[in-house]
């Protein structure tokens, strides 16, 4: 949080920097900020921006891109890294649709409560969330963060997201071995990988949203605040 607050100052005034900039990094040194003060940070950098270029719709774009990039981001730091691990099987035969009622049957089979929470036993998945949410809820919290899919001619993907990657690969091999055994044809291809990057966040595709969507709402908002500007100066209005 204190390299992201110092990341921030770059957001101000070229001047202000050059003048209050090591005072400011220093007062992030001995304070060091929280959530709020980040949100301050940008705010505060944003309204002296404006103040600025409030005449130029290319100042309102490029001041709001640059801090929706940056409110993002900063969203992106504080939300957990998620790992995918993938496996990758063989489904033996011709007959596509043949396989697919197959293996989507061994898919619920393998899925079923009690072999999920057998899963999330072995390896103490969801602590915080099944010490304060229903059973049920957690099971399908597990069954939302695994994906089992076809590829061509004939394969069998399984993924599963989790925080951690190596409990990410054990999980999926044991995935993958529930599924071997509910349904019979089925060769390993490619056992459980270990994730060495997150799947999320993307930083560059955080970035680039946060770019478009700052520089579309900064043009709309100089559009707007154009058009109401001479009604808030006649006086009859």
């Amino acid at each position: 949080m204190r390299r992201l607050a110092h990341w921030l100052v770059r957001l101000y005034p070229r001047a202000w920097r050059e003048r209050y900039g090591e005072e400011f990094h220093a007062l992030l040194d001995d304070c060091p900020p929280d959530k709020l003060k980040i949100a301050s940070i940008v705010t505060a950098a944003l309204s002296m921006r404006l103040g600025a270029m409030a005449r130029s719709p290319l100042g309102w774009g490029s001041a709001g891109a640059v801090t929706g990039a940056s409110l993002l981001l900063m969203w992106a730091a504080i939300t957990p890294a998620r790992y995918v691990s993938h496996a990758t099987i063989l489904a033996q035969g011709s007959d596509r649709r043949q396989i697919m009622r197959e293996v989507g049957a061994a898919s619920q089979s393998a899925l079923r409560r009690s072999e999920l929470i057998g899963i999330m036993d072995r390896h103490g998945l969801f602590r915080e969330e099944r010490a304060r949410m229903p059973a049920e809820d957690v099971v399908e919290k597990m069954r939302q963060s695994i994906r089992v899919s076809f590829g061509q001619p004939a394969l069998v993907l399984v993924d599963f997201v989790y925080p951690d990657p190596m409990i990410a690969q054990r999980v999926t091999q044991d995935l993958q071995v529930a599924l071997m055994s509910a349904a019979g044809g089925l060769t390993l291809l490619d056992p459980a990988s270990l994730p060495t990057t997150p799947a999320w966040p993307n930083l560059l595709a955080v970035a680039g949203t946060g770019l478009i969507a700052g520089a579309l709402l900064g043009a709309a908002g100089f559009l707007l605040r154009r058009k109401l500007a001479p009604a808030a100066s006649n006086p009859k209005n």
